[in-house]
This record gives C-alpha cells, sequence and structure tokens, in this order.
C-alpha cells in the first residue's frame, strides 16, 4: 500500500469526484451540483473529500446564496464540532452566514442547533487540553447567523456571550447585537 492510498484510505476516486465538484463550484457557481457536494460531505467518512466539498459550498455562498437555501440543515450540522468536517466547520459557518444574511428567515427553525454549534466552539475556551482553543472565526460567523436569525433565543444567547471572558467572543456577540439593532432601528421593527 502506497503512502498516498494510506493517506486518503484507497479513496482516490471519491477525492477526485470531490475535487472536481468544488472546481465546478469556484469557476461556475451559479451551476455548481450543490446536492452532490451535500452528498459528498454526508458520505465521506475521512473528511478529506468532504473538506473540498464544504469548499465549494462557500463559493456558491458567497454569489448565489440562495442556491443553498435547500442545504442549510447540512450547512447547520456543518458548522458543529460534531459535524461531519470538524477542521472546517468556519468554512461552513461563513457560508450559513453568507446564506443566512440574505435569507434571514431560513435559519430561524434552526437556531437551537445553530446556538449548541457557537456553545460547542466558545466551549473550547475552557477547555484544559494543551492547543485547543476557539475558532474566531466560527465564533464570529455563528453570531452573526444567531443575529440574522433575530429571534428571541437567537438575541438572549447573543447578549450572555457578550460578556464571556474571552474577548473574541464577547466582540463578535457584540457586533452581531449591533447589527440586530441596526435592522430595527432601519426597520423600525422590534424583535419577536
Amino acid at each position: 500500500m502506497g503512502l498516498r492510498n494510506w493517506l486518503f484510505q484507497g479513496r482516490e476516486r471519491e477525492l477526485t469526484h470531490a475535487a472536481e465538484k468544488r472546481a465546478e463550484a469556484v469557476s461556475n457557481p451559479k451551476r455548481a451540483d450543490v446536492r452532490a457536494l451535500v452528498g459528498i460531505l454526508d458520505d465521506d467518512p475521512s473528511a478529506h473529500a468532504g473538506r473540498l466539498a464544504i469548499q465549494g459550498l462557500a463559493a456558491v455562498a458567497e454569489d448565489y446564496p440562495e442556491r443553498l437555501r435547500p442545504v442549510v440543515p447540512d450547512l447547520v450540522v456543518a458548522t458543529s464540532v460534531k459535524g461531519p468536517i470538524p477542521d472546517h466547520r468556519g468554512t461552513a459557518a461563513a457560508a450559513l452566514r453568507n446564506v443566512v444574511t440574505a435569507h434571514p428567515d431560513s435559519v430561524t427553525q434552526y437556531v437551537p442547533a445553530v446556538d449548541e454549534s457557537l456553545r460547542e466552539e466558545v466551549a473550547a475556551t475552557g477547555a484544559v487540553t494543551v492547543g485547543v482553543t476557539i475558532d474566531e472565526r466560527t465564533v464570529d460567523a455563528l453570531c452573526a447567523v444567531l443575529s440574522a436569525a433575530d429571534t428571541a433565543a437567537a438575541r438572549e444567547t447573543l447578549e450572555e456571550l457578550r460578556v464571556h471572558d474571552h474577548p473574541a467572543v464577547a466582540d463578535a456577540a457584540e457586533r452581531a447585537l449591533a447589527d440586530t439593532s441596526d435592522a430595527d432601528d432601519r426597520f423600525g421593527t422590534t424583535p419577536p
């Protein structure tokens, strides 16, 4: 067994397929096969192909966030430390933020799951394990997702985190709350 075969657990065909789908998404996000990319996330136990798939989904989310509305539940799962690609949850969170910023109603029913992902991420700040730290990009994106959802539960979480000991967490929550307040001021609304 060669090194490459050992590294990728004999899954070179799947890795090649994922690389092709990612390349298609990057070069032409309007025509990317979103379902195929999500399927790769679900089917890749090694996360090598999953990393490529989430990068493809993130490329689509940048310019065509509406194309990812049907796969918001998959993106929410991918933001979790327990998700299919825990090392790339920041990329998943950034993609989710792009979708939710354009379509806030697409995440409302998933606020508890986003809240759980955010709390898992923040819990890393109190971890005893050496070298375990929060991914600030993930925290920032998940706070923005909760801000866009603008539910009472989302605001409660952000209010709680704005006084967190870790400055990156407190700052992200503060920015997210400010964004929510700015939206309320612009549209003359109050949160539900």
